[in-house]
């Protein structure tokens, strides 16, 4: 893969823009910012170094959680991503990891409450990315995201206004998501004790091995079929003691008749799931 990254990348940022946007990103731009940009430009070039498409995503994350990144404000944060995401030729779930690991570097210093102006989604953001359980990191994104939106994350309490790729909130426990749009497939895999509402449509294979979660969907639902797949364990991949809220009615029927299916105890769990149709 080719990373590249401007010289001055405000130099990019502040080409075509009006007057006001570039008096905006000069008043940012003090040394906060440089030491972020400095740090992306490491982390791309480690990984150009040494990532293969088989093991980027391990190598992202090993020199991510040995580098102590500079501490930087909300607004700050929004700044960095408008420059690190058009400007990178890097797999984009790999900045969406430098830019998850600046975020929750922020939140441990006190900081909260982000709001992030996405002109260009990018896979893996939020991700990986813990609060409190009495002061969950909020987030706000305007625009799309990638893949793994809200992933692997615990106490986060995020609202995207746009849509989302594939596998978001997957792995996420203890977490408040709100999708404005459409998501890809495989929304909310091993989701537990969440609150998740999609306003859109939802892709294939949603809902698997949800746990102890509250679904709202706005808009349609694709396949279910893989809820009654084996994983590696040999293991079914049925949700357990979750609330489904439709407003589809068709897509309300077909989940009635797919969790109906469903046996009301497997392997020693209860899976007491319900589905109910909202208007």
């Amino acid at each position: 893969m080719t990373l590249a990254m401007a010289v001055d990348p405000f130099a990019n940022s502040t080409r075509g823009k009006s007057a006001q946007s570039i008096s905006k990103i000069l008043l940012e731009k003090d040394e906060t910012i440089d030491s972020i940009l400095r740090h992306y430009r490491i982390y791309a070039a480690v990984l150009e170094s040494i990532a293969t498409p088989d093991n980027g995503g391990s190598e992202a994350s090993r020199y991510l959680n040995g580098v102590r990144l500079p501490i930087a404000t909300p607004k700050q944060i929004d700044l960095a991503y408008q420059l690190i995401a058009p400007e990178s030729d890097i797999q984009t779930h790999e900045a969406g990891k430098f830019l998850s690991k600046l975020v929750q570097a922020s939140f441990d210093a006190g900081y909260n409450g982000f709001l992030i102006s996405a002109s260009q989604g990018i896979d893996e953001f939020p991700y990986e990315l813990t609060g409190k359980e009495n002061d969950t990191l909020k987030i706000e994104i305007y625009g799309n995201a990638g893949n793994q939106f809200g992933s692997f994350s615990a106490y986060l309490d995020v609202t995207l206004k746009g849509s989302a790729g594939n596998h978001p909130a997957f792995w996420t426990k203890d977490s408040i998501i709100v999708i404005g749009g459409d998501v890809g497939t495989h929304c909310g895999v091993s989701l537990g004790r969440s609150k998740i509402s999609i306003l859109g449509n939802a892709g294939d294979s949603p809902f698997m091995d949800s746990q102890d979660s509250n679904w709202y969907i706005g808009g349609k639902i694709g396949d279910l079929a893989s809820l009654f797949n084996e994983d590696y364990r040999g293991n079914k991949n049925f949700p357990n003691r979750s609330i489904f809220h439709f407003k589809d009615e068709r897509s309300f029927e077909y989940a009635q008749v797919m969790f109906g299916k469903m046996p009301a105890l497997y392997r020693g769990e209860l899976t007491s799931n319900r589905v109910r149709l909202v208007q």
